[in-house]
């Protein structure tokens, strides 16, 4: 299962190496790119942050094509959502019963070596109370987290 970890400074870095050496149709490839697999709200976040931080030069034309408007994007909204509704958007895109089974399976019960790592203080015969604290803790939180 992937965790997503908020905005990293060497993410930013990277995205500035990689457009400052892009030529002038290279970048419009890139527009063209995103616009064809769904990526324009992602990417043009990712430059705006990159130039925020780094004053990367940014063409106008590279912006305002990423900018159009049109239909919400499934990325930017995975990536702007809750934790509750990136759960439920991963759900539904596991195929069939069986990987929706191993999905939820893995959310309610990680890896014995996770749940050891997580509590390292616990002694290791407690595990299957570990896992009841974490589904009640969870569950709590939940219900406390206004937007969901």
């Amino acid at each position: 299962m992937e965790y997503y970890g908020g905005d990293r400074l060497i993410w930013f870095y990277d995205i500035q190496l990689l457009f400052s050496m892009l030529s002038p149709s290279q970048r419009n490839e890139f527009v063209e790119f995103a616009e064809c697999k769904g990526l324009r709200a992602t990417c043009l976040d990712g430059i705006e942050a990159t130039r925020a931080r780094f004053h990367t030069t940014i063409p106008e034309a590279v912006c305002d094509a990423l900018s159009r408007p049109g239909s919400r994007e499934a990325a930017s909204s995975y990536l702007s959502g809750s934790r509750v509704s990136r759960i439920w958007m991963d759900f539904q895109a596991a195929r069939g019963v069986r990987n929706k089974s191993r999905f939820l399976a893995e959310l309610l019960f990680p890896p014995a070596i996770h749940m050891r790592q997580k509590y390292r203080q616990a002694n290791s015969t407690w595990l299957p109370w570990l896992y009841l604290r974490r589904a009640m803790t969870g569950f709590l939180k939940y219900l406390q987290t206004p937007n969901r």
